[in-house]
C-alpha cells in the first residue's frame, strides 16, 4: 500500500487544500437526495462494479474508477508512480491503454488518467456530510489478482486531517490492490479513494476524501514515460542528509549529498521544500529554499570529509514551540529529479516564553512561632526568572526581598525567615510546591532565594507564583 511518509502525514494536525476545479461531466453530490435510499450489499456490488476497473503498469497493479463518461479514471498515485506503460481492465474484461496523466499530487496521492476507453460509466462523488459510523464498502482488486472484491465496513474517522490533505479512517479491510479504488456510501456513491493501511494497529485504514479530487492540477498532462523520467532518480541519488544548529551564526544549516549513478559526490542546481515539524505537532517552518552548485562543498563530519549541499535557515524564521526537538521534512527538486519526501531529526529549536504571574508587589510574607504569633516578616520586593537546560522544562525562579520585622528586635539575626509558595498552572492547578528559607539576616537586610522547579514546566505556557505565611 502507501509507504511511511504518507503514514507521517496522518499524525500532523493542520489541514492545506487548495481547490481547483477539474471536472464538468462528472456528478458531484452536495448532499443527499430526498429520493435516495440505503442500498443492499449486493445492490451496491450491480451498481459500482460497471464503474470500477483494475489499473496495470509495468511496476504494479491497483484499481481505479472511472470519473466520467469519457474513460478518465481516478486512482492512486503510487500506482502509477516509476510506470512508463499501463492499462486499465473493466468489468466486462475489456483492455485499455493509459494515454496521459492528466494530473496528479504525490501529496495527496492521486492521479487523473485518460484512457483509449471513449464510454465509461461514471461513479457519482459525494463530498459533504460525511459522518462517523457510517456503512461503508470497498471494491476493488485484492493482491493485483482477486478483482472487484467487495468489502463492508463503517467510517471510524470522518475526517483525519493533515498539512497536505483530509483522510477518512475506515474499518474495511483493505490489500495491496485495491489502492486507488472507491470508497463507498450505502448509497453508491465515491466519498473517497483508498490508499492505505496502518500495518502497526488492526483495521485502521485510510482513503483520501473524494473532495481533495477537485485540488488536482491538470494544466500540464504527461504520458506515464515522461512523468516516470520527472520523478525517478535513477541517476542521482540522495544521502548523508542531517540538520546541525550554528550557535555562533543562530543558523539552522540542512546538509545534504547528492551522488551519482557511480556512487560519487555530486552537485547540482534546485530547490528544497522544507517544512519543520516540532515535536509538540505544531509546523514551525514551511518554505521553499533555491540552491546552485556554490552551495556544494567540502564538510568534516566525525572526523570523516564529504562533499555537501548546504541551506540555511535563520532561526528567528523558526516560528516558537513548546518542545527542541522535532522532525525536518524536505523534498528535493535537482535539475529535472524529484524525491519523495525524506526527513531527519532536528534540534535546539528555539522555544516559546513562559510566563509566570505574580501577586502584586510588593507584599508582605510571615513566620510564626508555636503560639501562633509572628516571629519574623519579610517583604517581596520582586521576582525574576530563567529556563534551565535545553529542554526548557525546568526554571529558575529568583525572589529578592528584605526582612521587615524580628520579634526579638531589628538587630537579631538568629530568628529564622520563612515563608511557603506555590506554582499554579493556567487551569489552576497546582504543579510546585514548597518552602524558603532565610536566616542570619537582621530587619533592613536584603535576601535573594532560588526556587529550582525542575522538569515540570511547559515552554510558553503561563504559571501563577503564589506566597504564603510560614507556619
Amino acid at each position: 500500500m502507501r509507504r511511511n511518509n504518507s503514514i507521517r502525514r496522518l499524525i500532523a494536525l493542520a489541514l492545506a487544500i487548495v481547490s481547483v476545479s477539474v471536472c464538468t461531466s462528472c456528478t458531484f453530490l452536495s448532499k443527499l437526495g430526498q429520493s435516495q435510499k440505503p442500498l443492499s450489499a449486493d445492490q451496491i456490488y450491480d451498481k459500482v462494479a460497471p464503474s470500477v476497473v483494475r489499473v496495470s503498469t509495468d511496476v504494479s497493479t491497483g484499481t481505479g474508477f472511472f470519473y466520467n463518461k469519457n474513460g478518465t479514471v481516478i486512482t492512486n498515485y503510487h500506482v502509477i508512480e516509476g510506470a512508463t506503460t499501463g492499462s486499465i481492465e473493466t468489468f466486462d474484461g475489456k483492455e485499455y491503454s493509459i494515454n496521459t496523466v492528466l494530473g496528479y499530487s504525490e501529496e495527496k496521492d492521486i492521479a487523473i488518467l485518460s484512457t483509449s476507453c471513449k464510454k465509461s460509466t461514471p461513479m457519482s462523488i459525494r463530498t459533504s456530510n460525511i459522518k462517523t459510523g457510517e456503512k461503508i464498502y470497498t471494491l476493488g482488486s485484492s493482491l493485483g489478482t482477486f478483482g472487484w472484491t467487495l468489502s463492508d465496513g463503517l467510517i471510524s474517522n470522518a475526517s483525519r486531517v493533515t498539512t497536505d490533505c483530509k483522510y477518512i479512517q475506515i474499518s474495511a479491510p483493505i490489500s495491496p490492490g485495491n489502492s486507488g479504488g472507491p470508497l463507498i456510501d450505502e448509497y453508491g456513491n465515491a466519498i473517497g479513494i483508498t490508499t492505505l493501511t496502518f500495518t502497526e494497529g488492526q483495521n485502521i485504514n485510510f482513503a483520501v476524501s473524494a473532495e481533495e479530487i477537485k485540488s488536482i492540477d491538470r494544466s500540464d498532462p504527461k504520458t506515464l514515460s515522461q512523468l516516470s523520467k520527472q520523478t525517478t532518480s535513477s541517476s542521482m541519488y540522495v544521502d548523508n542528509y542531517r540538520t546541525h544548529f550554528d550557535e555562533e551564526t543562530g543558523q539552522y544549516i540542512f546538509l545534504f549529498e547528492l551522488q551519482d549513478k557511480n556512487e560519487n559526490a555530486t552537485s547540482g542546481n534546485g530547490k528544497a521544500i522544507i517544512k519543520i515539524v516540532n515535536d509538540d505537532g505544531t509546523t514551525v517552518y514551511n518554505s521553499t529554499k533555491f540552491f546552485t552548485e556554490k552551495d556544494f562543498g567540502t564538510w568534516t563530519i566525525n572526523s570523516r570529509k564529504y562533499y555537501l549541499g548546504a541551506i540555511y535557515i535563520d532561526a528567528d524564521t523558526v516560528q516558537k514551540a513548546s518542545k527542541t526537538d522535532g522532525t525536518f521534512y524536505f523534498k528535493l527538486y535537482v535539475d529535472d529529479l524529484v524525491w519523495e519526501e525524506l526527513s531527519c531529526k532536528i534540534y535546539k529549536l528555539p522555544l516559546k516564553q513562559t510566563v509566570i504571574n505574580t501577586p502584586t508587589l510588593p507584599v508582605t510574607v510571615n513566620k510564626h512561632d508555636y503560639n501562633n504569633k509572628i516571629s519574623s516578616s519579610v517583604q517581596i520586593t520582586n521576582v525574576t526568572f530563567e529556563n534551565y537546560g535545553t529542554s526548557g522544562t525546568s526554571i529558575y525562579i529568583y525572589v529578592f526581598g528584605k526582612k521587615t520585622y524580628d520579634k526579638y528586635g531589628n538587630n537579631n539575626d538568629d530568628t529564622m525567615c520563612a515563608f511557603k509558595w506555590k506554582l499554579y498552572d493556567a487551569d489552576g492547578y497546582l504543579v510546585d510546591s514548597g518552602n524558603a528559607y532565610t536566616d542570619y539576616i537582621v530587619v533592613g537586610d536584603k535576601f535573594k532565594e532560588e526556587i529550582f522547579i525542575y522538569a515540570k514546566i511547559i515552554p510558553g505556557n503561563t504559571y501563577t507564583l503564589k506566597f504564603f505565611d510560614y507556619d
